[in-house]
């Protein structure tokens, strides 16, 4: 299991005889899990899509090995992780492993048989493991910051994006063909991204003390510099002027390439800090 120091643990704030504590225990191991997942089947559906085998193959790798490989280095006794299938009727946990199972197994079916119902259920697959990390969150009830019916549609909408991001200069680099339409399709779903981030954030901000916490500690705390310049302005403001320039018919590999880098750390800085700023119902004392 990924070692965590004593000291980890954020202390946010005390006030009106509160304690505010960050949640400390899912962090680098669970972040790379929960970002290659998303990256890994969003560029997969977006490949599906465009029937670009090499894009469908490396969204395959990132879910299979990468994720795979985070989930059981966090777990640390790989001989175990069985047991976390056993559940799917009640535990989130079964449910998305289930879903990650179908997925590589289908989608590496598809990509050597070439099977429609194969692909169909793969990209069915695909987007449980887009969102399962936001259902998860969303069902852990000692934070309430991540209590929130959106969560799971945020880290979807972000999986799609990132995956889309980096679809686009994937398919350019290999075939030199044009698809302006997955330009068009990628800039809806930044703007999209940008609703639902400030719909999640009001709405946590109004629900309760602790919630309120976590997006003060996005807004004007440690994460905050994180927050605006990786995720709003080099994540969402930067990529959305680069897909409208791209739609409009002026790109460029290079500006391609820009873009999903942005996009992509974008994605990465985002689950970082809704990680880190998951802070505990308080007890009071």
């Amino acid at each position: 299991m990924e070692k965590t120091p004593a000291s980890a643990g954020l202390l946010v704030d005390e006030r009106g005889g509160l304690r505010f504590e960050a949640q400390s225990q899912w962090r680098v191991l669970m972040l790379v899990a929960f970002f290659t997942g998303g990256l890994g089947a969003g560029v997969y559906v977006a490949s599906w899509a465009l029937n670009f085998v090499p894009g469908m193959i490396l969204g395959l790798f990132l879910v299979a090995v990468v994720k795979g490989g985070a989930h059981i280095a966090y777990l640390g006794r790989p001989e175990r992780c069985w047991r976390a299938l056993k559940r799917p009727r009640t535990s989130w946990i079964s449910r998305g492993l289930i879903g990650m199972a179908i997925y590589v197994v289908c989608g590496t079916l598809y990509v050597i048989f070439r099977l429609p119902p194969l692909g169909w259920v793969s990209v069915a697959a695909a987007v449980v493991v887009m969102s399962y990390a936001g259902y998860l969150m969303a069902f852990s009830p000692a934070i309430p910051f991540w209590n929130s019916s959106l969560l799971p549609v945020l880290f979807l909408v972000f999986s799609a994006e990132s995956g889309t991001a980096l679809a686009i200069p994937l398919y350019a680099t290999f075939t030199r063909g044009v698809i302006q339409p997955l330009e068009m399709v990628e800039t809806l779903l930044l703007v999209l991204v940008g609703m639902i981030v400030f719909s999640y954030l009001y709405g946590a901000y109004h629900s309760s003390l602790s919630a309120r916490e976590s997006v003060l500690l996005l807004m004007r705390g440690s994460l905050g510099a994180l927050f605006f310049i990786g995720v709003v302005l080099f994540g969402f403001v930067v990529p959305l002027t680069l897909a409208f320039l791209n739609g409009a018919g002026t790109a460029s590999l290079v500006s391609m390439w820009l873009a999903a880098f942005l996009v992509i750390q974008g994605a990465l800085s985002f689950r970082w800090v809704i990680l880190r700023a998951g802070v505990y119902a308080p007890p009071r004392y």
